[in-house]
């Protein structure tokens, strides 16, 4: 509750120059197309394939770079990192929120997912969703995901919107706001359902890592989010030293 009314109240006092910055960001913000290429694919190695599904938003369909391969790339990170071939499914829509994900985006046969994926959020944080209705669409997505299968299920942590270039000063930092509140009720819907995780894939959004439109990931950027996400699905020792 607190945290909502602070985030009211920050928003209340930067509304009359806000809302006109949004409004024009909305009309003239570069709009990249999502990647081509198939939503599937495999990377080779050695023993059992580790299959991943991916479900969610614009980063999902690889909005920001020209091929789909190239967009979130956890399964090329987990198969370097342990040699194992690694399966990726992706089905994910521009500007999706999270009750598109569940009606239209998540798929029939999960039965076979050694991890699903989740990338969801940033639609929600922009188009204002309520933190109880994004707590409960969650919960329940979770429960669609159990439906299918006992797989672990990891959502993405909301990304750190106060570096997204696109959006200018104060809009951007009541935006930051936003994705900082959403993220915090992220976890407190997954917090004690068995099998759920957040992952805190912990990069700043430095404008290399940011595509032409200075929002969604580059190349490099959905590389580096992939090399971490790998990171904490498939860790090795020593990487805390």
């Amino acid at each position: 509750m607190w945290r909502s009314l602070r985030f009211w109240l920050h928003f209340g006092a930067l509304m009359p120059v806000a809302v006109p910055q949004a409004l024009h960001t909305r009309r003239t913000a570069l709009r990249l197309p999502e990647a081509a290429g198939p939503q599937h694919g495999a990377f080779a190695g050695e023993g059992a394939p580790w299959r991943l599904v991916v479900i969610g938003e614009s980063t999902v369909a690889g909005v920001g770079v020209a091929h789909q391969a190239d967009g979130l790339a956890v399964a090329r990170a987990f198969a370097a990192r342990t040699g194992r071939p690694a399966h990726w499914r992706a089905h994910g829509r521009n500007g999706a929120r999270i009750r598109d994900v569940r009606r239209d985006l998540l798929p029939d046969d999960l039965q076979a997912a050694d991890l699903v994926l989740v990338s969801i959020g940033v639609n929600d944080t922009t188009g204002f969703s309520s933190p109880r209705h994004w707590r409960e669409q969650l919960r329940h997505l979770v429960a669609d995901i159990r439906r299918q299968t006992p797989a672990p299920v990891a959502f993405l942590a909301l990304p750190p919107m106060h570096h997204f270039t696109a959006l200018p000063q104060p809009l951007r930092g009541v935006i930051g706001h936003r994705a900082g509140l959403m993220d915090h009720h992220l976890r407190r819907a997954l917090a004690g359902l068995p099998g759920c995780r957040v992952l805190d894939y912990g990069m700043d959004m430095h404008p290399r890592y940011l595509a032409a439109d200075g929002y969604h990931p580059s190349a490099e950027g959905y590389a580096a989010i992939g090399e971490a996400v790998a990171r904490l699905v498939a860790p090795r020792s020593g990487d805390d030293d």
